[in-house]
């Protein structure tokens, strides 16, 4: 099996069929009748065919995007109590993971120096 994974990887590099033989260690015949390969795992094909899970977050994050749009400077709590309020429902560590949230410049560096 990690032969044929190896001749289906040069194939896909563009590689010549004599020079995967000697790499791999088999006849050109067996390189011939292999299989070209079509690699489907592209973000574009995820997304046309609907493969994989649904973020956790996803509740939730329509909710904060809005309120981090009309209030950047906010602290992730402040975020968690406002959703709370609203009833948006989910849970809070998947809300904190929904995304970056970057300091505002005008607030000191953690730590107080």
């Amino acid at each position: 099996m990690l032969k044929r994974h190896a001749i289906q990887a040069l194939r896909h590099a563009g590689h010549a069929q004599g020079e995967i033989a000697r790499l791999v260690g088999v006849r050109v015949r067996r390189i011939a009748a292999e299989p070209s390969v079509t690699y489907v795992d592209e973000p574009k094909e995820r997304d046309r065919r609907g493969i994989g899970r649904p973020a956790n977050a996803e509740p939730i994050r329509g909710f904060i995007v809005e309120l981090l749009t009309q209030e950047p400077a906010l602290l992730a709590v402040e975020i968690l109590r406002r959703a709370k309020l609203a009833g948006v429902h989910g849970r809070e560590d998947r809300a904190l993971r929904t995304g970056p949230h970057p300091a505002p410049k005008d607030r000191p560096p953690a730590g107080g120096v």
